[in-house]
């Protein structure tokens, strides 16, 4: 797992174009610190994208894990035996 760069807020508003290239270009996100806590985080667009689908996959399975639930009563399917 990739390490991501930290950066101060004051540093993020002094060099803010400069940042944000060096970010989209390295594809790893920056954690903004404000006060010593984390605040934001910078991500290309890409990126975004990317955790964006794979958060709408893990909601869809979530969703249909609920439905077969309710149409089942809770119920797992057991596997048949074809012995």
């Amino acid at each position: 797992m990739e390490t991501p760069e930290v950066i101060p807020i004051t540093d993020l508003r002094r060099d803010t174009a400069r940042i944000i290239a060096g970010q989209i270009a390295a594809e790893t996100p920056a954690y903004i610190t404000q006060g010593g806590y984390v605040t934001a985080v910078v991500l290309s667009p890409e990126r975004y994208r990317g955790l964006a689908r794979l958060a709408e996959r893990g909601m869809a399975a979530d969703r249909a894990a609920e439905a077969n639930a309710r149409m089942t009563g809770g119920r797992q399917r057991e596997a048949e035996d074809d012995g």
